[in-house]
């Protein structure tokens, strides 16, 4: 499931790929991209991705606002009396209020409280659909039959979607793959469903990957992180980026290795081709992000240690005029050029004897892959996430310490100065290497991991107050953790599978989270918790909750000490009760 603008380039390419490799090697009898952009033509995107060659014919796409806008009021009756046991969903009753609902819902002044509507139209012109913005609540929406009754009211966009993602998608035997951000961030709330549900890493969970695996979400993915292992599994492109979200205390069992597909196949002729030794690559939007201009620093540094290296820079985007400038500022705009977008990029990166890959983060990297492809020798930072998965240092490619120029324009000078024979075997190794990540190796990975999992069980329903009292509470010391022993008041939880502590903090998206063990008397659960769970967190208090593994996030409970606790100190954390008796932790601040 994704979103597919006009211009597009990797997450969707890397979708593209993966939904041929299903129809070429899994012969699935149907194979369909979901897709919620408000003004979307499916059908003619479709037939642009097939004459491009990007897209196999048997694919379909569906688009809600398309299935919506071409239902007849009867099957609009249909779509929402199916949504009725969402208890976001309000269906509208034929009584009097239609008269009051139609005249709010088609006003053309805001009302007295604010508010702010958007509408949409079916192709006749008709009034399909209200969204209704006020300053105290969430944004609803409410349908309407072609001569403007209402139907129904959905309490959020989003729940509209999701009621249109179960109406089209047949249960108990199919398999949605979520590659979309925004989308994933209100999926992950679904509770009841009879299909598999997957979440594709496209990029980093985390704000600052580069500054370790402890540290807050990325902004885009708070509520996915927080619901993420209502997903059946989640797909990491890399060992690294799976390690790194195990280390949070998500369940290595629901974290897959799948990385994305090469567009193109391997072939070891590549590794005799005639290219100009002397001549660098970078593939990359010209944005901050992508630190173009460290490639170019590396080029020039090199250039004066005597390499007489070219560096040819694919790619567009905002920084563009910025790193022509740098270019002449380091004096070097002679041996950078600005390709830009290119359509045979392969026949490209064959002729360049290197590339280069400066990136601030990654979800894999695939630039790489498709340089080793074709004998193009890679040179990278040591990215979170990527390049150390892929490339076997010194053997199919150089990785260099993160954010090092120094070290990247030796590595250039060091591949340059080897001999015809060091530089051919390793174009060799590279290719072979990215051999890998053909599309057929791809779906056979899918298909186990897809054969392994069942699906999330439906979370039980969150009980009395939002909130656990404790009885007792032991906290003892480890060499690298701090070990909670909790016996829940009135026997609660005791009965339960798999319990979870929840830390989650005041100040920023950063939230960490460990399995309860249970005590030998069956009434206790011992939690550990690494103190390196705090090491990205100095100075900031985290609230404590519990929750089975299986419910969302908003059916956390927090804990209640009993009066008696006293505060206590493990190394740098101060575990305390607050005045209102929530269980917290306070984390010492850095000297």
């Amino acid at each position: 499931m994704s979103n597919i603008p006009l211009e597009f380039g990797g997450m969707v390419n890397s979708m593209l790929r993966r939904i041929n490799g299903f129809v070429q090697y899994g012969h699935h009898p149907s194979v369909t991209i979901l897709t919620i952009n408000e003004n979307f033509d499916a059908e003619s995107t479709r037939q642009r991705l097939v004459e491009q060659n990007k897209l196999e014919e048997s694919v379909k796409i569906r688009n809600a606002w398309t299935d919506l806008r071409a239902m007849s009021d009867d099957d609009l009756r249909r779509f929402v009396d199916s949504c009725a046991e969402n208890t976001n969903v309000t269906l509208r009753d034929d009584n009097s209020k239609y008269s009051e609902s139609r005249e709010r819902l088609t006003a053309t002044a805001p009302g007295t409280n604010s508010d702010l509507r958007k509408r949409f139209y079916r192709d006749d012109g008709s009034l399909l659909g209200v969204q209704i913005s006020t300053d105290t609540a969430d944004a609803s929406i409410t349908l309407c039959s072609t001569t403007q009754t209402p139907l129904a009211e959905f309490k959020t966009i989003e729940d509209l979607y999701v009621c249109w993602i179960k109406n089209v998608i047949e249960k108990d035997k199919s398999l949605l793959i979520v590659d979309d951000k925004m989308m994933s961030e209100f999926l992950c709330e679904i509770v009841e469903r009879d299909f598999k549900m997957v979440l594709f890493m496209h990029g980093s969970h985390l704000r600052r990957p580069y500054d370790g695996p402890y540290g807050e979400s990325l902004a885009k993915r708070t509520n996915t992180m927080r619901n993420i292992e209502r997903f059946d599994f989640i797909a990491t492109q890399t060992r690294q980026q799976a390690a790194a979200m195990a280390a949070k205390g998500i369940a290595p069992e629901k974290l897959r290795h799948l990385p994305s597909e090469l567009s193109f196949s391997p072939n070891l002729a590549s590794a005799h081709a005639r290219r100009d030794e002397l001549s660098g690559v970078i593939i990359a939007r010209l944005s901050k992000l992508k630190r173009v201009n460290h490639a170019i620093s590396a080029i020039a540094e090199a250039n004066e240690l005597g390499a007489k290296t070219r560096l040819t820079v694919f790619g567009k985007g905002p920084e563009l005029e910025s790193l022509r400038n740098y270019s002449r500022k380091l004096e070097v705009e002679e041996s950078i050029k600005f390709a830009g977008h290119v359509a045979d990029l392969p026949s490209r990166l064959e002729k360049s004897s290197f590339s280069l890959l400066t990136s601030m983060s990654e979800g894999l990297g695939l630039a790489v892959i498709e340089s080793m492809a074709v004998g193009c020798v890679p040179i990278t930072y040591d990215i979170n996430y990527g390049p150390r998965d892929i490339i076997d240092n010194g053997v199919d490619g150089f990785v260099v310490p993160f954010g090092d120029t120094n070290a990247l324009a030796a590595s250039i000078v060091n591949f340059l100065s080897l001999t015809a024979d060091e530089k051919l075997k390793m174009r060799v190794a590279a290719i072979e290497k990215a051999a890998s990540y053909l599309p057929r190796a791809s779906y056979a990975r899918w298909l186990t991991a897809i054969g392994e999992v069942a699906t999330a069980k439906d979370p039980l329903p969150l009980q009395g107050k939002p909130t656990v009292k404790v009885d007792d509470i032991d906290i003892s010391e480890e060499s690298n953790s701090v070990c909670l022993n909790i016996q829940f008041a009135d026997g609660e939880y005791t009965d339960a599978r798999r319990l979870q502590m929840l830390l989650a903090s005041r100040k920023t998206n950063t939230f960490l989270q460990s399995v309860g063990i249970k005590g030998s008397d069956d009434k206790s659960f011992n939690f550990p918790i690494p103190y390196d769970y705090f090491s990205q967190s100095k100075g900031q208090t985290f609230n404590v909750f519990v929750r089975f593994d299986d419910e969302t996030w908003n059916s956390k409970r927090r804990l209640v000490l009993p009066e008696s606790f006293e505060m206590t100190d493990s190394k740098d954390l101060l575990w305390y009760r607050t005045k209102y008796g929530n269980f917290s932790v306070k984390i010492a601040s850095a000297n």
